[in-house]
């Protein structure tokens, strides 16, 4: 090969090389229309002002329930700025309510401290008590301190987690039980929940018509309460695998309206992950959100989390046995996924009003998908299914990465 040759054949290889750079660092059409549209999440520290947020005060003004939802049951950046979101709720928007995807017993614990009946917290289980929400519990104590009980922000579980745990709040609450019911119910809430067999939650089960008798004033709303918890309870114990996909949300659902109800000014938060604050079905169950979309219309409003790569506290195998600890997801990798462009987006983390970026025509073809969307319980396995972002959540709140909840 002449000189010559050999020199134009460099230069066309460079061209090439630099196009082909050119090229990777150019970012997706979709992401400039995107960064049209996006918000800035300038601080995830829930004692920072509210400025930033601020405009938020008129997009949630109306709203009756308000979902905050989580990609992960173990990001710290989620829990903080869910922290944020919370306190300006309280704030600036009067909510008095909040109700979390946990264990009605053991939130009720957590209520009496934020409302000042109790020095310390007692822990029943079946709510993730953490560095970051023990700092939402003490501020929220504070908020209340100087509140009559009426005008006091009051929190709730959504479902009976803990057999045991309602049992002993019905023992508690039902001083006209019978013998026999106290003696069931007094055997029951002492098996280990993994020991009970279906005979005895189908003994428990057969208390449930005479408890309801037992409870016939009208100061007895409670305790009818803690009835139908334990009747939600033994009813999806006793139903095969296969049939109880889809129960917990439908009973979430009944006792948010219920809770809802009982709340001052019926406005009422709810915390849980974003598969049950969907608007939409991700999987085949009809998911709490749904539920909610369905009798509240444009007064329920869902907020989603999400984030790109970062490591995630979850329950994963290790040497052997099972583990709370930080496990790393890797960065999106395709177009099939929402976070790729999210992730290409000019601010790390924003916040994006869904119902407003759907009115481009073609970022509303964008968000409609469907696409993959990050889903992570409290194990390493993600969901496999694909979601339209814009149809189940009205805004999104994004982290570029996620660092494990403490």
């Amino acid at each position: 090969m002449s000189v010559k040759r050999f020199l134009s054949s460099i230069i066309v290889y460079v061209l090439l090389y630099s196009d082909n750079l050119s090229a990777q660092k150019r970012p997706d059409p979709i992401v400039i229309i995107l960064d049209e549209y996006i918000v800035p999440i300038k601080t995830v520290d829930p004692d920072s002002s509210f400025a930033d947020i601020g405009f938020l005060k008129v997009t949630l003004k109306d709203k009756q329930v308000i979902g905050l939802g989580e990609g992960t049951h173990g990001s710290h950046e989620f829990f903080r700025y869910k922290d944020r979101l919370i306190r300006f709720l309280v704030a600036e928007l009067h909510f008095k309510a909040i109700a979390f995807e946990s264990d009605f017993a053991a939130v009720q614990q957590l209520d009496e401290y934020v409302i000042g009946r109790q020095d310390r917290i007692r822990f029943l289980g079946g709510f993730p008590l953490i560095s970051e929400t023990k700092e939402m519990l003490a501020w929220l104590r504070e908020y209340n301190k100087s509140l009559p009980l009426g005008e006091k922000v009051r929190l709730h579980g959504l479902e009976a987690r803990s057999v045991a745990n309602i049992t002993k709040l019905l023992l508690d609450s039902l001083p006209n039980l019978s013998a026999e019911n106290r003696k069931v119910l007094s055997k029951i809430c002492n098996i280990p929940e993994y020991l009970l067999k279906q005979q005895d939650i189908a003994e428990l089960q057969s208390c449930i018509p005479s408890l309801y008798s037992s409870t016939t004033k009208a100061s007895d709303k409670l305790p009818q309460r803690y009835i139908r918890l334990l009747e939600q309870k033994t009813a999806y114990i006793l139903q095969p695998i296969r049939k109880q996909v889809g129960m917990r949300d439908e009973a979430m659902f009944e006792n948010a309206v219920w809770i809802k109800e009982m709340a001052a000014a019926q406005k009422l938060i709810i915390w849980a992950h974003n598969g049950h604050l969907s608007k939409e079905n991700i999987f085949t169950q009809v998911p709490l959100g749904k539920y909610l979309s369905e009798k509240y219309g444009t007064g329920y409003f869902s907020i989603a989390t999400d984030f790109n790569h970062g490591e995630v506290r979850v329950h994963a195998k290790h040497k052997g046995e099972y583990k709370s600890r930080p496990v790393y997801f890797g960065p999106a990798k395709s177009a099939k996924e929402y976070e790729f462009c999210f992730g290409q987006a000019r601010y790390e983390n924003f916040l994006l009003d869904l119902n407003e970026a759907v009115k481009n025509p073609e970022l509303k073809s964008w968000l409609e998908g469907p696409r993959m969307m990050k889903l992570i319980g409290g194990t390493p396995t993600p969901s496999e299914s694909k979601l339209s972002i814009s149809r189940c959540f009205d805004l999104l709140c994004f982290f570029r990465k996620s660092t494990a909840s403490k």
